[in-house]
C-alpha cells in the first residue's frame, strides 16, 4: 500500500507499532502464547533501553521464533489490543499515516490490514506457511526519507530507543507514553511529549 498523492504536500504521520498504536508488545506476546515469554521479555527490555541494538536484538528474537508456522503467529497478532483512539486517527486519516516498525511483514500483516494505511517494516523470506529468514531489517530514518517525497512535513511518534532515527529525520517528534514512558533519549530530541491518546490525537489533528 502506498501513501495517496495529493497536490498540496500534506502533513504525513509516521506511527511506531509497539507500545504506541498497539496496547502491548507484539513479540513478547507471541512468544507467551508459545511459552517463550521469558526468552522475549529479556530481549524486548534490553531494547527498549537501549542495551542491546535493535538489530542485533531482533536477529534473536526472530530466531527463538521462526520455527513457528506464520500463521499461527498472524493468528496470536489478530489479537492484539490497538489503542482505540489512536487506531481511530489512523483509520480516518489513513492515506497520511503510516505505520513504520521493525517487526517482519508477515507477522504484522493482521493489524496493518485492520488501519489500513502504509506500513514500513522489516521483511521477511517465507516458503510456504514457514519463515525462512529475515530479507530486511527496517531502518526508521529511511522510512521518513521515503515518506517525505510526498509530504509536506512528517511528524514522527514513538516511544522507545529504537524509534530516534526516525525521530531525527522526521521534521517533528511526538514522543508518547501510552504504554511505556519514553525513553530520555527520545525525549530529549522531542518536540512534544504526551501521556494520553485523546491528547496525542488532538495534538496531531492541531498539526494536519
Amino acid at each position: 500500500m502506498t501513501l495517496a498523492e495529493s497536490p498540496t504536500p500534506p502533513t504525513l504521520f509516521a506511527f511506531d507499532l509497539d507500545g504506541t498504536v498497539t496496547k502491548r508488545e507484539i513479540l513478547p506476546l507471541i512468544a507467551g502464547a508459545l511459552d517463550l515469554y521469558d526468552e522475549m521479555v529479556l530481549l524486548t527490555r534490553l531494547t527498549l533501553d537501549g542495551t542491546l541494538r535493535f538489530e542485533e536484538s531482533f536477529r534473536l528474537r526472530v530466531q527463538i521464533l521462526r520455527s513457528v508456522p506464520v500463521s499461527r503467529v498472524q493468528r496470536i497478532v489478530e489479537e492484539v489490543p490497538l489503542d482505540p483512539g489512536i487506531e481511530s486517527f489512523i483509520r480516518a486519516n489513513r492515506d497520511r499515516c503510516a505505520i513504520v516498525t521493525g517487526n517482519l511483514d508477515c507477522w504484522i500483516a493482521p493489524l496493518v490490514q485492520r488501519l489500513g494505511c502504509a506500513s514500513y517494516s522489516s521483511t521477511a523470506f517465507t516458503e510456504g506457511d514457514q519463515l525462512t529468514g529475515i530479507r530486511s531489517i527496517q531502518n526508521k530514518s529511511h522510512a521518513i526519507q521515503a515518506m517525505r517525497a510526498r509530504a509536506g512535513r512528517v511528524v514522527a511518534i514513538g516511544e522507545s530507543t529504537n524509534d530516534l532515527p526516525m525521530f531525527e529525520e522526521a521534521d517533528m517528534g511526538v514522543a508518547f507514553g501510552g504504554v511505556h514512558d519514553p525513553v530520555p533519549a527520545l525525549v530529549q530530541i522531542s518536540d512534544y511529549v504526551t501521556y494520553e491518546s485523546s491528547s496525542l490525537c488532538d495534538l496531531l489533528a492541531t498539526l494536519s
